[in-house]
């Protein structure tokens, strides 16, 4: 059984959070493994979302106990980490976890360390001041995602459900990523090196023709 941690505190992405819970929902009806999620705060409760309540199920001193660590993207992303947070993902790390960022939950793991050396993204907006407070990251600014081995990083919004789908692929194979994607209805794969946006403009001289 797998059992995911969700990060939540002051600041948290809501729509992070819930992207996560989708996710690792339980579908065991339709032949997937059935997820254990927790929720881990600093503080009892955390209400991020006012028209669903977000509660801590765990303290942050069970990251050792998770399969995977998700870190949700923060509303004030420049904004100094939380060190109690830093030291947990400091510590699923030492402990062999996985550790997944969406959006601009990547300063946090760039905060403890974890990106030293590593490809990361993070949302475009904030690409390169990640890249000037974490020199020693290589920032893959236009990637939806990137990774490898136990450390993981998603661009903004959507970007972190097609890191979900691709690890959920990686773990439960292809069939369940189709099966997740599908009730989410959401495209199955898009690669991480697919670029975070386009240029759409329409040049004049082809409004002219």
């Amino acid at each position: 059984m797998t059992t995911v941690g969700i990060l939540v505190g002051p600041g948290r992405r809501a729509f992070d959070i819930e992207v996560a819970r989708e996710v690792y929902d339980d579908r065991s009806d339709r032949g997937l493994p059935r997820p254990t999620v927790r929720i881990l705060a600093a503080k009892k409760i955390t209400d991020l979302d006012p028209l669903r309540s977000i509660r801590r199920t765990h303290d942050l001193s069970t990251v050792a106990e998770l399969d995977i660590l998700i870190v949700p993207g923060s509303e004030e992303p420049l904004a100094e980490c939380h060190s109690q947070e830093v030291a947990a993902v400091a510590r699923a790390a030492s402990a062999g976890i996985l550790v997944v960022s969406l959006c601009t939950g990547a300063f946090t793991l760039a905060a403890a360390g974890l990106l030293d050396g590593r490809n990361a993204t993070t949302h475009w907006r904030f690409a390169d001041e990640l890249a000037r407070r974490y020199p020693h990251i290589h920032v893959q600014s236009r990637d939806l995602y990137c990774g490898e081995g136990r450390v993981w990083t998603s661009a903004g919004v959507t970007a972190g459900v097609d890191l979900l789908l691709h690890l959920v692929r990686l773990d439960w194979g292809a069939s369940a990523a189709e099966t997740v994607a599908k009730a989410m209805v959401t495209p199955v794969f898009r690669p991480g090196t697919q670029a975070q946006f386009a240029d759409t403009s329409i040049p004049k001289r082809a409004l002219q023709n």
